[in-house]
């Protein structure tokens, strides 16, 4: 199946992952999307990453989160999101918020990247996720070189952020770990 923009809404500003859990189809992954809006991706390693990273806001995040929630239960649920910008005197509590949804919806890692985002984190443990399960990463390079090591195969990654933090090099970093670095993250 393939849908243009106009049909999901998001030349209306509405975010590709809320449109694809409102619509129903985000398990079916017939749906062929433009680049980093809501592609599900399967890697070689056995992570299933859900790749929302062309942009964020807070509804856009927690929809993204909630629809990662809603694909077949295999492994943890893994959260890598960026700053959110142009929040204004709101980033912190936006921040926050989002953090504490993805604990209450039980997700397992929590991984942020940039300044703003590590309130992401402090949401998370706020929410009971523990410290140690909660990490974060000043740039998204940083973030692409350390969290393909953290995830096991069944995992299901949340891949999301504003467009400046370049969130797209995490997902780039997924894709291309082979079958024997999940065989690495298994025995840990």
């Amino acid at each position: 199946m393939i849908l243009a923009e106009s049909e999901l809404g998001l030349d209306e500003g509405v975010e590709a992952a809320e449109a694809l859990a409102a619509l129903g189809v985000i398990r079916a992954r017939a749906l062929r999307l433009p680049r980093m809006r809501g592609q599900i991706h399967d890697t070689p390693a056995g992570v299933t990453v859900l790749d929302d990273s062309y942009n964020a806001s807070p509804a856009a995040m927690i929809s993204a989160l909630e629809a990662l929630a809603t694909l077949p239960d295999t492994g943890r649920l893994v959260f890598v999101g960026g700053d959110m910008r142009e929040l204004g005197s709101w980033s912190e509590e936006a921040h926050r918020e989002v953090g504490l949804h993805a604990a209450q919806l039980g997700y397992a890692l929590v991984v942020t990247v940039g300044v703003l985002a590590r309130d992401i984190a402090h949401g998370a443990r706020a929410g009971g996720l523990p410290e140690a399960a909660t990490l974060s990463f000043s740039t998204a390079d940083e973030a692409a070189e350390a969290v393909p090591d953290l995830l096991r195969p069944g995992d299901r990654v949340l891949v999301k952020g504003s467009r400046a933090v370049r969130m797209e090099r995490v997902t780039e970093a997924l894709l291309r770990v082979p079958q024997a670095a999940s065989d690495r993250a298994e025995e840990r």
